[in-house]
């Protein structure tokens, strides 16, 4: 947990069923925070096309496996994600894969976007 003393605000980051979640206790009232977006990559579909990478910044490719992967994103099954407030470019750079291989899913509706 970290507070802030001269704010009397603290806030907390967890995990429930896998989707990041901030308390924030502002003035004594609990306030939950949750991400808004999954962004993934299919490591068993990504072929290292490198698009991503070239609209956006958040994106690199691999010297090791040659697959494209996204600034901190997390290990899962097939590949890797990341929980995200706000999309930025991220929605381009899945738009732009040749392979399908970036998707992003809405973590509100659980509708997949991407």
């Amino acid at each position: 947990m970290h507070c802030f003393s001269h704010t009397n605000e603290c806030s907390q980051v967890e995990r429930v069923n896998d989707i990041a979640l901030e308390r924030k206790n502002v003035y004594g009232i609990m306030v939950i925070f949750m991400a808004k977006y999954r962004v993934e990559i299919d490591h068993t579909v990504c072929h290292g096309f490198g698009a991503c990478v070239e609209l956006c910044s958040k994106f690199d490719l691999s010297d090791e496996d040659g697959k494209s992967h996204v600034e901190g994103a997390k290990k899962v099954s097939n590949g890797e994600a990341v929980e995200l407030d706000e999309l930025g470019c991220h929605k381009q750079a899945a738009e732009a894969c040749p392979f399908n291989a970036i998707h992003i899913i809405n973590l509100e509706t659980d509708e997949k976007l991407i």
